[in-house]
């Protein structure tokens, strides 16, 4: 491990490249998808069966895979990669008598594609690393989900 500009980069000597940084960087990333999704789970006191995942990086198959992977459950892409601005027009559209229910709005649900879980990573190995990084810097052992 070095430090390069304050933040810790891990160096695999497993062989691989620029590409293989950037698919570790995304799968990471899914890595941190998935604690997001269980610490949502657990403070609310619910079971996610679907992830339901909308932005930018919703449309970064790699990205989507992890997140499947990591979380073992389906991830579903929304057709409106700005979904917010969809949860303001629906918001409206109740208040003016469009859709009777909140709950009728799941009709309108129609996903632009579906990524289906493979073979599980071993987030316990995502838990040490990131229980190791945090203290090598104190910023990062601020954050926790």
């Amino acid at each position: 491990c070095r430090r390069v500009r304050g933040g810790p980069v891990l160096v695999s000597t497993g062989g691989g490249g620029r590409a293989q940084f950037g698919v570790s960087g995304l799968e990471g990333g899914g890595d941190r998808g998935a604690d997001v999704a269980e610490s949502s789970a657990t403070d609310a006191h619910l079971s996610i069966d679907v992830l339901l995942v909308d932005d930018g990086m919703s449309r970064n198959p790699t990205f989507i895979q992890s997140v499947a992977n990591a979380t073992q459950k389906p991830v579903e892409i929304s057709p409106v990669c700005e979904a917010t601005t969809l949860g303001a027009g629906f918001m409206a559209g109740l208040a003016v008598g469009m859709w009777p229910t909140v709950g009728s709005l799941a009709d309108t649900w129609a996903p632009i594609d579906r990524y289906e879980p493979g073979d599980a990573p071993a987030r316990h190995r995502w838990r040490e690393a990131v229980s190791s990084a945090s203290t090598w810097l104190a910023d990062l052992s601020t954050v926790h989900l």
